[in-house]
């Protein structure tokens, strides 16, 4: 039995054209839920290629934000916050109904999730949509952020994520992708910053100090063909350092 485990998930239904691709590198997918990417089409096929590929589904909702690909922040209510939640949710799981499969656990996208992970109202009313919609899914979130609080404060599971590619605050925050190196693209380094994440549970930061991270699963992103090269050696070198790949 493997001394480590770790989930590999990324987003699908965005219209970048490597799903295909990336499914199979996977054991968990968020899919877009029509907000700031996606339509019901696109969910289909989503859900689609995670059923026969065995990968466990989750929801990606959004702020109402196409044009922004939902990465501008909004200023909303709790209860507009709830409604968006329940709304793109329940789009994810008709589908998941329709092919007789689960519901896994949502993950928020872009600026809500960044926002939620500081702001105790938008994450609470994030985590009182997913109990009141279905209180077994799982929240994808990173570890020690307000949604993860909020979310385990309600009984529901947290799933610590982190992200491969991209460079870390001292708070455990991510570095704004307008500064340099926020995005990292050195497959040597990715991969060894992954295994220090996975097996160490740290990081280091953009300022070269030493973060404590828990790290259930792993965030691999795919929107270009670079993205997908590198995912496939994240997968590939995690497996060769005796590390499970298994949702969580």
């Amino acid at each position: 039995m493997s001394k480590f485990k770790i989930d590999l998930n990324a987003d699908l239904g965005e219209g970048a054209g490597f799903d295909s691709e990336l499914i199979p590198l996977l054991s968990s997918a968020n899919i877009a839920c029509g907000f700031h990417a996606g339509n019901p089409h696109l969910i289909s096929k989503s859900v689609e290629l995670c059923v026969n590929h065995n990968v466990h589904i989750g929801a990606h909702p959004s702020f109402p934000d196409m044009w922004g690909f939902g990465r501008r922040e909004m200023k909303c209510s709790s209860a507009e916050i709830i409604d968006y939640m329940l709304y793109q949710i329940g789009a994810v799981d008709a589908f998941c109904k329709a092919n007789n499969v689960k519901l896994y656990h949502v993950k928020p996208h872009g600026a809500i999730y960044n926002m939620a992970s500081k702001d105790k109202d938008i994450a609470l009313a994030i985590a009182k949509s997913i109990k009141m919609y279905d209180s077994s899914l799982k929240v994808f979130t990173q570890p020690g952020s307000m949604l993860a609080l909020a979310s385990a404060d309600l009984g529901l599971k947290v799933v610590g994520e982190v992200f491969a590619d991209r460079a870390y605050n001292n708070d455990g925050s991510l570095v704004s992708r307008k500064l340099p190196k926020s995005v990292l693209h050195d497959e040597s380094e990715v991969l060894a910053r992954t295994l220090k994440m996975v097996c160490d549970k740290q990081v280091v930061t953009y300022t070269n100090e030493i973060l404590n991270i828990e790290a259930n699963t792993v965030c691999l992103h795919g929107d270009n063909p670079s993205a997908i090269d590198l995912a496939k050696a994240i997968k590939k070198g995690l497996k060769s350092a005796g590390v499970e790949i298994v949702a969580p």
